[in-house]
């Protein structure tokens, strides 16, 4: 029989009971954590922490509002930040415990995460120009050999292959469409807002998205453009018929992708053919780091030098903070998550670069 006892938060996570009760609802699994847990109040703790983490990975957060998870997030991480300043040995074992979280999320099976390969150092360029008196437009194209990270306001995070070019809104998360052109090839990875949905413009296509993660490829000098899809769901259109069903006012349909999905558009043909796609996540990781007792500030160090993005802070109010983690198939918004949970801290997106907030 297995000593739930002796589980830490990324055992409980992967272990398929739990995921039962947590993630599907399953009735004997409910009523089997419901009775443990009356017997061992001890590991409420440790149990609350691994829910809120496996729902918060799940696209569909089933029983968790945002505010109760960020009740349970904040409460446990906000003893670790406080055990730091004191010394107390209670926080250094909590905090490896939830550092050693980011390790397992490469084995908790449907997340719904986005999976990147990420740049070392990839430098770009930045033009703003005003289309608009209200819009400032911000255009990046990566002149590098190798992808290139952009941060959207929205914290959405786009992977921009070289010789591609990515055109937005300054203020694209206040919009209430979320609109990008595209001139090349990217990976995105969108975060889910049905309120405000997310659309890119190409050459050939327009593509409309509530969250998911998905390439495009459409270059303008080519007459062919494709669409594949890691997770979540993702309609594409033929531009020009979807600028005619907009003149007309009638509702478009377009075609409608699934995880590893792929449709293809030929200008020569003037359709599109779908295909099933293989090995897709297999070309977006992100890099794997690992931290020991290292001060908060060489940590976003390393950040700013992985992911060529620049982090701005004030060094003086992070002084004293260290982090112990290993951070291993996460993105670059969990890492800066998790590190401002820690710092009590908050982050935002200005143009591509990351402020960080702390109320110290």
């Amino acid at each position: 029989m297995t000593d739930y006892r002796k589980f830490i938060v990324e055992d409980f996570m992967t272990d398929p009971l739990f995921r039962a009760w947590v993630l599907n609802g399953d009735a004997q699994a409910t009523a089997f954590w419901h009775h443990w847990l009356a017997g061992n109040p001890d590991r409420s703790e440790m149990v609350q922490a691994a829910r809120a983490l496996l729902l918060a990975m799940d696209e569909k957060r089933p029983t968790l509002s945002d505010d109760e998870l960020d009740t349970i997030v904040e409460g446990t991480l906000g003893k670790l930040s406080s055990n730091l300043e004191t010394g107390q040995p209670t926080g250094r074992r909590m905090y490896l415990v939830w550092a050693r979280v980011a390790a397992a999320v490469l084995v908790v099976a449907g997340l719904g995460w986005g999976l990147h390969k990420f740049p070392l150092g990839a430098s770009f360029k930045t033009i703003s120009t005003t289309s608009s008196p209200s819009e400032i437009r911000v255009e990046r194209t990566n002149h590098t050999d190798r992808p290139m990270t952009v941060l959207l306001g929205d914290k959405s995070t786009v992977i921009l292959q070289p010789g591609s070019r990515l055109s937005f809104s300054s203020a694209l998360e206040k919009e209430p469409r979320r609109v990008v052109y595209l001139d090349g090839e990217a990976f995105f990875d969108v975060v889910k807002d049905p309120a405000h949905p997310f659309f890119v413009y190409s050459n050939h296509l327009s593509t409309r998205v509530l969250g998911t993660s998905f390439r495009v490829v459409a270059y303008e000098r080519e007459k062919q453009a494709s669409v594949s899809v890691l997770t979540g769901k993702v309609t594409v259109f033929i531009k020009k018929d979807l600028e005619k069903m907009n003149k007309m006012a009638t509702r478009p349909g377009g075609l409608v992708l699934s995880p590893n999905e792929q449709v293809t558009f030929s200008q020569n043909k003037d359709r599109f053919t779908k295909s099933r796609i293989q090995g897709l996540a297999n070309l977006y990781h992100p890099p794997r780091f690992s931290f020991d007792e290292t001060p908060v500030t060489d940590v976003f160090n390393a950040l700013e030098k992985a992911y060529g993005i620049d982090i701005e802070y004030e060094p003086e109010k992070l002084y004293g903070y260290r982090l112990t983690a290993t951070f291993s198939e996460m993105s670059l918004h969990d890492e800066l998550h998790l590190i401002c949970r820690i710092i009590k801290g908050t982050y935002h997106i200005e143009e591509g670069r990351v402020i960080i907030e702390t109320d110290q």
